[in-house]
């Protein structure tokens, strides 16, 4: 499973995703009137992600949770590698480079400014002033918009009562080459059996 803003998204990082030679695509195209489906993600993400295999992406527009960052760093997530820079991969600045007004910073500081973050001012760019605490620990659920799950109905030239649904593609130029209406499930353990069963069929596999 592959969280992600927006189609958007999906097409800015494209090349990175298609490294990972996967040999199908998907949508779970769903918004937050869906409520059934919202439920069962809380819970489900971690089923799809194991059941759908590794050949297959599926994006959905979903804000990735703590346990969702911790699950995909414990089994290097190809999801990581496309969607989530958690700085580790930053370098380690030269001696001096963080300055306060007349002198630099102590051992010791940097420790007391992550104890004290969200009462924390950091001053980025040109004098831009930043509470420490929305810097390190953003809040994803203000990036992710389910109803932006429209603009993939559009862009794949889809009707609107179709959502919600789950797709396939083979390329994203290419169209839409399977579609399943989720619109009957009424309960989570309705979309856990119907998941699990279809996840598992010869159909599935075949692609």
């Amino acid at each position: 499973m592959m969280p992600v803003k927006g189609i958007e998204e999906v097409k800015i990082k494209w090349l990175s995703i298609e490294r990972n030679r996967f040999k199908l695509y998907g949508f779970l195209l769903y918004t937050g009137c869906d409520e059934v489906l919202v439920r069962y993600m809380e819970e489900g993400i971690y089923d799809l992600d194991n059941i759908s295999g590794n050949d297959c992406a599926i994006f959905l527009i979903e804000p990735p949770t703590v346990r969702w960052l911790d699950y995909t760093q414990k089994i290097n997530h190809p999801w990581r590698d496309c969607f989530y820079n958690d700085g580790s991969n930053a370098t380690t600045p030269p001696d001096g480079c963080f300055t306060q007004p007349g002198r630099t910073l102590q051992p010791g500081d940097i420790q007391k400014l992550v104890e004290n973050v969200d009462n924390s001012i950091i001053v980025i760019g040109d004098n831009v002033r930043v509470n420490g605490g929305r810097l390190l620990n953003p809040d994803f659920n203000m990036l992710y918009n389910r109803s932006d799950a429209y603009d993939v109905i559009r862009y794949f030239n889809m009707e609107y009562s179709e959502v919600p649904c789950l797709i396939f593609f083979k390329d994203l130029d290419e169209k839409v080459i399977w579609k399943h209406p989720l619109a009957n499930f009424t309960d989570i353990s309705q979309l856990r059996t119907y998941f699990r069963k279809f996840f598992g069929s010869e159909e599935y596999k075949y692609y």
